[in-house]
């Protein structure tokens, strides 16, 4: 096998490995599965403003003000989101449609304002702000 087909070869080889992980990547669950009394239902990630840690159990609140609690941790539900959602703190994670602005908070954090309401000020710590605001800014 001469030099030059080999290339090729392995050229095409690595093409259908890319194309293989940019499809797997494009796979990404469109919803999460919530507990409503005695039934499981899928909530469309698009739908979910905020995911919200309180006492040790996941919420999630909808644009359309819906509350339920969810069976899957913080880092797990930031995996599964991204890029969509940001996790300002350890108890929010925030999709980036529900986010109406951002201002100073006790001269160090931003204090988050989103368009559905929120039990609690969501801040950003000082060390997030650089990657917040260019979370913001991507498309």
């Amino acid at each position: 096998m001469a030099f030059r087909e080999r290339i090729m070869e392995n050229t095409l080889s690595y093409q259908s490995l890319e194309q293989l992980f940019v499809s797997r990547r494009q796979l990404t669950p469109g919803a999460v599965l919530v507990y409503y009394k005695d039934k499981i239902l899928p909530i469309a990630i698009s739908e979910i403003a905020f995911f919200c840690l309180k006492n040790g159990v996941v919420h999630l609140s909808t644009f359309d003000k819906k509350n339920y609690t969810i069976n899957k941790s913080m880092d797990e539900l930031g995996e599964l989101t991204a890029p969509l959602f940001f996790r300002t703190n350890r108890q929010f994670l925030v999709n980036r449609k529900a986010v109406v602005d951002a201002s100073s908070y006790l001269s160090r954090k931003l204090s988050v304002t989103l368009n559905v309401p929120v039990p609690e000020t969501v801040t950003i710590s000082k060390e997030k702000i650089t990657q917040f605001l260019d979370w913001l800014t991507q498309s």
